[in-house]
């Protein structure tokens, strides 16, 4: 679109409407409408409406830009509906639209509009009589008619998508069209903050939106957090009800996607440390782009905190400092990590940490360091076809004896014995003092545990959990 138009084209176009083909008229129709929203100047804009021999039904010197409807992102997943079926409900509404107009004493033209990809209703409208009602009264009766409508058609009991209506300021002449399309079509933005149909304009922006900044903002994400790690779930609902109505008031999606960026790390250590990955998708929950409004975000940090707070509970309760340390050490185990690297991210003095946090998770940092070694091999072990060595290699280990002793230590079977007893638990029995036992149908040679690595000794140095 938007390109100059030479005089075959022109014929070509003419050669087609005079075939009074409905279907080619609607077309021309619809491009030349889109073509002169896109135009920079008004010859092109009259080039655009010559070529396609199009005239125009309202007042080029006072009209007003509407953009309503369902926006693609909802009509087609959510709806199942296809660009032209969504064309068809486009014109089985439009009549209807055009007699709302009419009886309200404005001239318009409507269309669908191509120039973002929203594929909204963009109605030209302009009034007819100094006597008809306000453009901002009329935009909203269009809205409500396309409420209606979306019922009738599109929603029929499956519950609605309310339309978003943009209103522009008063326009005059063709030249101020393309300017007036894109400050109205930013507009549609806001429709992430409303779930009830509404009518906007600029001025409203300014009149709505609250003076809420970051800081005001984190102090209920902060109280959020903390609530998380106590497992108070009424307490973490209270916080996201302040957290999300702040948002609501500033009107301002960059706010949005910054706090829901903090909330996203947050999330993303508390999962860590809690094994709750497999219940909630950090990335996912706080991913902008996967609600259509604010409400919807909302309502899934809420079936979130629930599910949360219940592994905090059965967890029991870690600090900050903690958790800094516990997730520093889930994403590092493979590394040769020192308690000064471990200080250094959870941004705490060495000796206070060592201390602190045997006090608290009941191990110290070599053993905690070592258990999560552990169960990363049994879950290696148990699920993997690597061999021993390559598992050993794997979660952090340099040396196969070592990561056999260690293993057997932890877990009183040796690596393919715990293997083995996860495959064919009806193998394991135990022994008087307790000791679980494998017995294997079919043993054949020892599995080929690879080449020795460098010597790990058991003591761990220094400084190094």
């Amino acid at each position: 679109m938007n390109h100059e138009y030479s005089e075959s084209d022109a014929e070509k176009a003419r050669q087609i409407i005079k075939t009074d083909d409905e279907y080619w008229l609607g077309y021309f129709h619809y491009i030349a409408m889109n073509e002169l929203m896109l135009s920079e100047s008004t010859g092109k804009s009259k080039q655009v409406l010559d070529v396609f021999n199009v005239s125009i039904d309202f007042d080029v010197e006072n009209y007003y830009l509407c953009l309503t409807g369902l926006k693609k992102q909802i009509y087609i997943p959510v709806y199942g509906l296809t660009p032209r079926k969504y064309v068809d409900v486009f014109v089985s509404m439009k009549p209807d639209l055009l007699a709302e107009l009419e009886r309200n004493n404005y001239n318009a033209d409507l269309f669908l509009e191509s120039c973002n990809d929203t594929r909204q209703i963009a109605i030209l409208f302009s009034p007819s009589s100094e006597a008809c009602i306000s453009p901002r009264e009329m935009a909203c009766r269009i809205s409500e008619t396309v409420e209606v409508l979306n019922d009738k058609l599109l929603f029929k009991g499956r519950g609605g998508h309310s339309s978003f209506t943009a209103l522009s300021d008063r326009l005059s002449g063709l030249q101020s069209l393309r300017e007036g399309f894109f400050k109205t079509s930013e507009l549609s933005e806001y429709s992430f903050f409303y779930t009830n149909p509404v009518v906007f304009t600029r001025a409203d922006i300014e009149k709505l939106r609250k003076t809420v900044d970051y800081e005001m903002v984190m102090a209920p994400c902060k109280d959020f957090k903390l609530a998380l790690a106590d497992g108070k779930e009424k307490e973490c609902k209270n916080s996201l009800d302040v957290m999300f109505g702040l948002l609501k008031d500033s009107l301002n999606l960059s706010l949005s996607r910054s706090v829901l960026a903090y909330l996203e790390n947050a999330l993303q250590v508390f999962c860590t440390v809690y094994d709750a990955g497999g219940c909630v998708d950090p990335e996912k929950l706080c991913d902008i782009g996967e609600y259509y409004y604010l409400d919807e975000c909302r309502s899934a940090f809420l079936t979130a905190a629930e599910l949360l707070c219940a592994k905090a509970r059965e967890r029991g309760r870690y600090s900050d400092m903690a958790q800094s340390a516990i997730y520093f050490i889930k994403n590092h185990y493979i590394k040769d990590i020192s308690l000064t690297d471990i200080a250094r991210y959870a941004d705490i003095n060495p000796s206070y940490l060592s201390g602190q946090f045997k006090r608290e998770v009941g191990a110290s940092l070599s053993e905690y360091v070592m258990k999560t070694r552990i169960e990363k091999a049994k879950l290696l072990l148990a699920q993997s076809e690597k061999r021993v060595y390559q598992i050993a290699e794997d979660v952090g280990f340099r040396d196969i004896k070592y990561f056999e002793r260690t293993f057997k230590k932890a877990v009183l079977m040796s690596p393919n014995e715990y293997r083995e007893s996860m495959r064919n638990p009806e193998h394991v029995t135990k022994t008087k003092g307790g000791k679980r036992h494998i017995h294997f149908k079919d043993k054949g040679e020892a599995e080929d545990d690879g080449p020795a690595k460098n010597t790990e000794t058991d003591r761990a140095e220094e400084g190094n959990p």
